[in-house]
């Protein structure tokens, strides 16, 4: 039933959304500046790349540093949520497996429709493999976060 999946996944973004904003709420810490800008400058990038490029030059031109300082909330809320997990992953010795990425990548090359081989290789030739390994790191950092969440009662901040 479409409606239910729907729901559902409504549902568990909703609680992945609420437990990120827990997770920095009761871990506070200073960001590096560096680290927002260069986060701030891709969101206003990738929102510009929905333009034709000659429409997204010249907004760039007129007003890409409004656009960075736009992005700089989420920018800084992306590097926060970043730097948790990795932190988590490095905490609870977090690992993907070999099965894991295999899954990973057969899901890809289905929602893509494209053949397995050529899916790795993208990855590898681009030497994303290590990009990747984080990726599904953190996630499974984040999921194992929700299993263990509770709502009724106070967490520990990470300093703890």
């Amino acid at each position: 039933d479409e409606i239910a999946k729907v729901a559902e996944q409504k549902t568990k973004n909703e609680s992945r959304d609420a437990i990120i904003s827990a997770l920095i709420e009761q871990n506070p810490f200073d960001v590096p500046g560096s680290l927002i800008d260069r986060q701030a400058e891709q969101i206003a990038v990738d929102r510009l790349q929905r333009l034709p490029q000659q429409q997204a030059e010249m907004l760039w031109q007129a007003q890409g540093q409004r656009l960075k300082e736009d992005a700089r909330p989420t920018a800084t809320r992306q590097v926060r949520i970043s730097l948790l997990l990795e932190e988590i992953v490095k905490r609870e010795k977090i690992e993907v497996t070999d099965a894991e990425l295999e899954d990973h990548f057969e899901k890809m090359a289905a929602e893509l429709n494209s053949p397995l081989k050529t899916v790795k290789s993208v990855f590898k030739k681009g030497n994303r493999m290590d990009e990747l390994q984080f990726q599904l790191a953190t996630q499974k950092a984040l999921d194992k976060v929700m299993e263990t969440a509770s709502w009724e009662t106070e967490t520990k901040p990470l300093s703890a």
